[in-house]
This record gives C-alpha cells, sequence and structure tokens, in this order.
C-alpha cells in the first residue's frame, strides 16, 4: 500500500474547484458504480486510479489493463482525496477530454440547458438524457459544469456515455435552422397535445427554474411547450421536466 504525500493529496482535493480543474486539465470521478462503469467506457482518459485494497482485490480482472496506474491506498488517504461526506473506496484521476464541436445532425434527439446552475440537476438530465438515449447535451457557457464533483454523482456512469458541449446557444441554432427546436416553457402548448407520430427530432431546450428561457433563445423556439399544472405548485424541477418532455417526445 502506498501513502500519497501531503503535497499530492493537496493538489488533488484541490481538483474539487473549477479553476485547479481547468488549470491542471484534470479531474476527479470516485464512487464504486461510477468507476466499475469508468473502466467499461470508450473515449476516457485514466491518468491513475486510487483505491482501497479491498475494492483492488475484487475488481482484478477490469483493472489488469490499468494495472500500472493503479494505487493502493488507505482509508486516510482516500478521505483527504474525496469530496464526499462518506469516502468511497475508489477514485479515478482523469484528463479532461478535448472540446467537441457544437454541431446537430437531422433525425437526433438533443437536449440544450439554458443558465442550469444547479450541479445535481444537471447530472440527473445526463441520466435522463442516457436513458432516451440522447448522446450529446448542450448547455450554455453560463450553466454550471459538468464536472463538478456534484454533477459527477449525481450523472453516475452516464457521465461516460452522454458528452456535455458548453456553446453559446444562439449561435448553435442560428447555424442550424432546419432543426426543430422545442421550448419548455409556462406558457405554451400543450405537450400532450402533441402529434405522437410522427414527432421531428430535434433539440429540447430547458431553461433555468429562475428565469426561463433567456430571451436571445426565443426566436429559435418552434414548438413552445409546456407540461399541464394540474395544482399549484409554482414550478418543476429542471430534472423533472426534462423527464416528462423526454418520455413524451423521445418515443419516435
Amino acid at each position: 500500500m502506498t501513502a500519497i504525500s501531503k503535497n499530492r493529496l493537496k493538489s488533488l482535493r484541490a481538483l474539487q474547484l473549477k479553476k485547479y480543474r481547468l488549470s491542471e486539465g484534470l479531474f476527479i470521478a470516485e464512487g464504486d458504480k461510477i468507476i466499475d462503469e469508468l473502466l467499461n467506457a470508450q473515449g476516457w482518459q485514466i491518468e491513475q486510479i486510487f483505491a482501497l485494497p479491498t475494492w483492488i482485490n475484487r475488481h482484478q480482472n477490469a483493472l489488469q489493463p490499468y494495472a500500472d496506474i493503479t494505487t493502493a491506498v488507505t482509508e486516510t488517504d482516500m478521505a483527504a482525496i474525496s469530496a464526499l461526506h462518506t469516502p468511497a473506496p475508489v477514485a479515478a484521476l482523469l484528463a479532461l477530454p478535448a472540446p467537441l464541436p457544437a454541431l446537430m445532425q437531422p433525425q437526433q434527439w438533443y437536449i440544450a440547458l439554458d443558465r442550469l446552475n444547479d450541479p445535481g440537476n444537471m447530472g440527473t438530465i445526463l441520466r435522463i438524457a442516457d436513458w432516451f438515449g440522447i448522446e450529446q447535451v448542450f448547455c450554455s457557457l453560463d450553466s454550471v459544469e459538468v464536472f463538478n464533483p456534484k454533477t459527477i454523482q449525481a450523472a453516475m456512469g452516464s457521465l461516460w456515455r452522454v458528452r456535455v458541449v458548453p456553446t453559446d446557444l444562439a449561435e448553435l441554432f442560428a447555424k442550424h435552422p432546419h432543426i426543430p427546436i422545442y421550448g419548455a416553457m409556462l406558457q405554451g402548448d400543450n405537450l400532450f397535445d402533441l402529434p405522437q407520430q410522427p414527432t421531428a427530432r430535434g433539440c429540447i431546450v430547458i431553461g433555468s427554474e429562475s428565469h426561463g428561457t433567456q430571451a436571445a433563445l426565443q426566436p429559435y423556439l418552434q414548438y413552445r411547450i409546456t407540461i399541464p399544472r394540474i395544482g399549484h405548485a409554482e414550478s418543476l424541477n429542471a430534472a423533472v421536466a426534462t423527464g416528462i418532455i423526454c418520455a413524451q417526445l423521445c418515443r419516435s
């Protein structure tokens, strides 16, 4: 078992903050299920794996390709690395992926998040996208960062399958005038009154719970849709609304 130096622990702990993730080009993911799925994922550069010896013993086969970069650590060191109240038995240090181009293809479903600032909502929406087979999510440049530790926890293994592309959403929509844009609104057409078949695939825009969709995006919303309210709640949680909309639209 290897003891990690204080300086190394300090640098790993610093990656909980966005400015250090960006300056170092690295981030940390932790958790049994999250790392299990990472080991079977494609396209991610794993720099190092830190794990308790018991976890390593249980995952020897999956860890064979990563034997040279797997380090057995103590519970004390794992607690120092972890961003969780109850530290996970394993964490991985990964390189931030190269930025993807902001492009949309016809007959695909996408989600665009406008000024979404809650990391838990972001992660949950990635799980929803993964459930419905949506492989790419766009987000405005002022949305929460996808590699925030809370986002990673909420996304679970879906982080490895759904790529998030930060971009200027107005510019994205202007470059793709033939892609249908569905905007979730408090006032709009009843979601459940839209024709069920065929539904033209396109991009579902989810705005901030506090402020809705920004004015710059309004001209691009070809379909303004709402989930009909029966009770008296002021609004729906953004991730809940995303799940309901995807369940209705993404069946085609």
